[in-house]
């Protein structure tokens, strides 16, 4: 090893001045790294939270698009049922037409004014009080003479009883068949509106996809820019570690303890602190932990 005497005061200030400068590069640009490394993180996680958002209102929209299509598959068959019941309505209309028109030419043939199951009804009840009811003679004989009457008119009435009968079925059918159009109507009505507020909800989800993909985009070319500059900084970074481990072993070689050049660096620091301490004690501002430290550090 060549002894610190074999160098120049001028080489050996030139070489401690430059160590010094070379620590306060490498400590500036591990603040700036740490900064953009934060910044850089920053514009990531913001990018990963919008694909998120994004990825979720695909999903969102997939779901709502199932259920939109499971409701138009049952509007449409719910709408092949209504347009089957309105067949078999007009045609129920048609063959009802049809009946009363046959009911009344065969009523008028026959003079016949009264409904023939009412008249039968009538007879039923009449039998039915007589065999049940105690009744008087006299009222007994004026029940038979009304029976006597109702039997003679339900027989001219029989002509036309099938027909009258067929009408009401006919007539029954019709009313079981509209109430089951204006069901499916019900259920056509709901299960379209149904179908059409998540066919909303889709669009409004698609509609903020757009937004939210520009923003992504934006969050990425950030992204982008700061990695670059972490690479440049980094790699600026290695580069004064570089000169400062060659520059260690220059000053290794002329015996010049590196470490003790930094215990006399740190120690000239900490003057400069302490005469700041002293400033702030002599006018009485607030000493912080810091400063508090500082003063310790002058004790030892």
């Amino acid at each position: 090893m060549m002894a610190e005497g074999n160098i120049s005061r001028e080489r050996k200030n030139e070489l401690l001045n430059k160590l010094g400068s070379l620590r306060r590069d490498i400590s500036s640009l591990k603040a700036s790294l740490n900064n953009l490394n934060n910044q850089k993180e920053s514009f990531y996680e913001k990018k990963n939270e919008l694909s998120k958002k994004i990825v979720g209102n695909i999903r969102q929209i997939r779901e709502l698009k199932g259920k939109r299509d499971s409701l138009t598959k049952l509007v449409k068959e719910d709408k092949s049922k209504r347009e089957e019941d309105e067949k078999k309505i007009d045609s129920k209309i048609s063959e009802l037409k049809e009946l009363k028109k046959k009911v009344s030419e065969i009523r008028k043939k026959h003079n016949i004014t009264e409904d023939p199951s009412r008249i039968k009804d009538q007879i039923e009840k009449l039998e039915e009080n007589m065999e049940t009811e105690v009744i008087s003679f006299s009222k007994e004989k004026g029940i038979m003479k009304t029976l006597k009457d109702l039997k003679k008119k339900y027989k001219g009435a029989e002509v036309v009883a099938d027909s009258w009968k067929k009408l009401d079925e006919v007539s029954a059918e019709l009313d079981t068949l509209k109430r089951e159009r204006n069901e499916i109507r019900k259920k056509i009505k709901n299960r379209a509106g149904e179908s059409q507020k998540y066919h909303e909800e889709m669009i409004k989800l698609s509609n903020d996809i757009d937004p939210l993909k520009e923003e992504e985009l934006k969050m990425m070319v950030k992204f982008g820019e700061f990695k670059t500059k972490f690479t440049e900084t980094n790699n600026q970074l290695k580069e004064k570690i570089n000169e400062l481990r060659k520059l260690s072993e220059e000053l290794e070689k002329y015996n010049i303890e590196v470490a003790e050049l930094k215990k006399k660096e740190e120690n000239k620091q900490l003057e400069e602190r302490s005469r700041e301490v002293e400033e702030k004690l002599r006018k009485g501002g607030k000493l912080t932990t810091e400063d508090l430290l500082v003063i310790q550090s002058l004790d030892k």
